[in-house]
């Protein structure tokens, strides 16, 4: 990642007064892209963190402002190796902040099984709610992207892109000529613009940042962020929203602060609902749900002498903004808001997501988010943009052709919930559970959400009447939980899933549908017709990665008893060696021989029996013995 202290992404706020003043505790407002305003750590710079990591590492917030350190610079495995080392020493001590920034990380690391782990253990929903109208979002899937290409040849990290009816283009990337940041010895971000191909600085204060976020249809003024000239009273320099003048589509020297600025928070991101007159930004300000969370505030006009505002502004709420970061929203013409959030779970670092009422949340599909910071998303006259870090460097990738569809008016919907039916409680949480609709026949995935804490998910407003559906559970690769599929449904319901489970000390052959391993009469080699029902175990191992098994084998109880013992202990390890060559690991096997000793029925020695009573007793098991539980 990159050095440039990212526009409002991060925020360092300076207590000197515990223990030394070697210890600089970090509150990062938001979670760093790649480009935006840098701020001072008192003339500290974030390799200067780096460099104390091996002199102080008995402070839990220390060691989260280190892990931010190693995140600005690009180090994304320091980043979570150091949450993980913090999480371990300090249990008790991370914020929610902390916890969701730790959870971004892993999902970025794409380090699932700990994920969950976390997810199971926190003490907040860190999931997706369920979609308002997904299906006006369904082209996402088919969008060509293509990377922007600035006249810089994007040597540069680049983001931000907005482009007028004119077809001018304005971005934020650096500017070489600017003075370097103290913190990481690279030079400010300006904004840039590019009329008609020709490349020029639209605003630039070569002593720090700036970012633009809105330009008005006339070009009369636009809305930029930058850093503050002066540190509050704790030492944190805020960043401030400012209204800037346009004659002719060019920068005036006539600055305006918005009346939503304060000097004890930052304000950020502004952007401007001409249609319903509503100012979005996002604030660290006092009373806020996270770290970061966006607000509006109606707008009572504007002119040349900026925005006037009576109103306070309004937190969009627990729907919206979560205990993590949210930041550059955006309205498109149909009203639905856009955002960019680590909160609301999905694919990891900040996602893209959107919300027609401020209540339902969705996110964006691949390719518009990733693993990485997606954000800056824009969309109008059929054209669109956003900005990611996924390929390293700050990037605009630009798209065309959404087709919005006209609004449906159905009398006639459907809602569906259910609530998962288990003994663990932490098996609850954050499990992925698949709408399926059922047309003549024929299953089709057609949405997917994770369970809340409380192992309950929604499907609302499902539009298609006339056809079934059913909901699949797909468990993870952790814990007791099987895949499991309820009936169809046709109308609306609240069902309670108990889904399919592992037990220990349990016999799955059974559940996978091996009624008997056939053997040659007293050998130990696996016959082909034997091998076809092995491939059976061998599929639902590696579907369920968390299962360890004892393989026993048991004989009649002709023969002698030594003879059976042998008979037996090696035809375990046939089973043993047949699962490991097909590429079962060993470490989840243990074979084990029974000889006559453990015999279903009264056929032992001295009783006559048929040959059907004896074939009860010779049986191969396959006994679970550990399930990786999620908190591992």
């Amino acid at each position: 990642m990159f050095e440039a202290f990212c526009f409002n992404k991060i925020i360092f706020a300076v207590m000197l007064s515990r223990i030394t003043l070697l210890i600089f505790k970090a509150v990062f407002l938001f979670n760093c892209l790649d480009a935006q305003i840098e701020q001072f750590l008192f003339e500290n710079r974030v390799h200067d963190i780096i460099s104390q990591k091996d002199k102080i590492s008995s402070d839990p917030n220390f060691l989260v402002q280190l892990s931010h350190a190693y995140y600005l610079t690009g180090e994304i495995d320091s980043a979570e190796k150091t949450m993980s080392e913090c999480a371990k020493a300090f249990p008790n001590e991370l914020s929610k902040s902390d916890s969701i920034y730790w959870l971004s990380l892993l999902k970025s690391m794409k380090k699932d099984s700990l994920f969950y782990a976390v997810l199971a253990s926190a003490e907040f929903d860190y999931i997706l709610g369920s979609p308002a109208h997904p299906e006006a979002f369904s082209n996402f899937d088919t969008v060509i992207h293509n990377k922007f290409v600035s006249p810089n040849k994007n040597k540069y990290h680049t983001y931000g892109l907005l482009e007028t009816n004119e077809g001018n283009q304005y971005f934020t990337s650096i500017n070489p000529n600017n003075k370097k940041s103290q913190t990481f010895g690279k030079p400010h971000f300006g904004i840039q613009t590019i009329s008609n191909s020709t490349l020029s600085f639209f605003y630039n204060d070569i002593s720090t940042s700036s970012e633009i976020s809105y330009i008005s249809d006339d070009q009369s003024y636009c809305l930029i962020s930058k850093m503050s000239g002066k540190p509050s009273s704790d030492g944190t320099k805020n960043i401030q929203s400012i209204y800037v003048q346009l004659v002719d589509g060019n920068v005036t020297e006539r600055e305006i602060l918005l009346p939503i600025n304060s000097d004890d928070y930052s304000v950020s991101h502004p952007y401007y609902d001409v249609k319903n007159h509503i100012l979005y930004f996002a604030s660290n300000m006092k009373g806020g749900l996270g770290d970061v969370d966006i607000y509006c505030v109606k707008v009572d006009s504007v002119n040349s002498n900026g925005f006037f505002i009576s109103d306070d502004p309004k937190n969009l709420g627990d729907k919206i903004n979560t205990p993590g970061k949210e930041s550059f929203p955006f309205v498109d013409e149909n009203g639905t808001l856009f955002f960019a959030s680590n909160g609301h779970g999905g694919f990891g670092g900040l996602d893209i997501l959107f919300s027609e009422d401020n209540l339902n949340i969705e996110s964006l599909k691949e390719p518009f988010n990733s693993n990485k910071d997606d954000f800056f998303y824009r969309f109008s006259n059929n054209k669109g943009s956003y900005s990611s870090n996924r390929n390293g460097l700050d990037e605009v990738f630009i798209f065309n052709g959404i087709d919005y569809p006209e609004p449906e008016i159905v009398l006639d919907s459907l809602d569906i919930s259910l609530t998962l039916d288990v003994n663990n409680e932490s098996e609850k949480v954050s499990q992925l559970i698949y709408l399926i609709k059922v047309v003549d026949g024929v299953e089709i995935k057609v949405d997917s959400a994770f369970t809340n804490s409380k192992g309950k998910v929604e499907f609302k407003r499902l539009k298609e009447t006339g056809v079934s559906y059913r909901l699949s559970l797909r468990t993870k690769p952790c814990g007791s939980l099987l895949d499991t599929k309820t009936g169809t449904i046709a109308n609306d319901s609240n069902i309670v899933m108990k889904p399919n489970q592992l037990i220990l000390g349990e016999n799955i052959a059974q559940m996978i549908g091996i009624q008997q391993i056939i053997y040659e009469l007293g050998s130990y080699r696996i016959t082909e017709e034997s091998e076809v029902l092995l491939q059976k175990l061998i599929d639902f191992l590696k579907l369920y990665p968390q299962l360890e098994l004892q393989l026993t084998s048991h004989t009649d109880s002709r023969g002698s008893s030594s003879f059976n013992q042998k008979l037996s202990q090696n035809r375990a390890n046939s089973v043993l060696k047949f699962l490991v060559d097909n590429g079962i690991s060993q470490k989840r096997l243990e074979s084990k021989g029974f000889g006559e000793s453990h015999l279903l029925n009264d056929c032992r020695d001295g009783i006559v029996c048929s040959e059907e009573e004896h074939s009860v007793n010779r049986r191969t098991e396959f006994i679970v013995t550990r399930i990786t539980p999620c908190n591992n």
